[in-house]
């Protein structure tokens, strides 16, 4: 937790003595789904030798706006089917 970055760990009881803990971000700041090191794998399973790190930047940017893009659409056919679950095919039928 670094607090002049502007980020903060938020424990919130569930009941039942379940407790989740939470990282709030303030300043337009967010913690990213994908790590860098693994988009430097990725690049560098397909043949590439050396990767900067505006290269591995930009590829999780897209990896992450197409990946949430494609959730939000398998949410949808979830929800057409009045099911709270996204299951597998719901994720290739937003893929089409």
């Amino acid at each position: 937790m670094n607090i002049n970055s502007g980020e903060f760990l938020v424990y919130k009881s569930c009941g039942e003595g379940n407790t989740y803990k939470f990282w709030i971000y303030n300043k337009g700041m967010r913690k990213r789904a994908i790590s860098l090191s693994a988009m430097e794998k990725v690049l560098k399973r397909i043949g590439a030798d050396r990767v900067s790190e505006s290269g591995k930047e930009a590829l999780r940017e897209v990896l992450e706006e197409y990946g949430e893009d494609v959730g939000r659409r398998a949410w949808e056919l979830a929800k057409h089917s009045k099911r709270k679950t996204i299951r597998s095919t719901d994720i290739r039928l937003a893929i089409r």
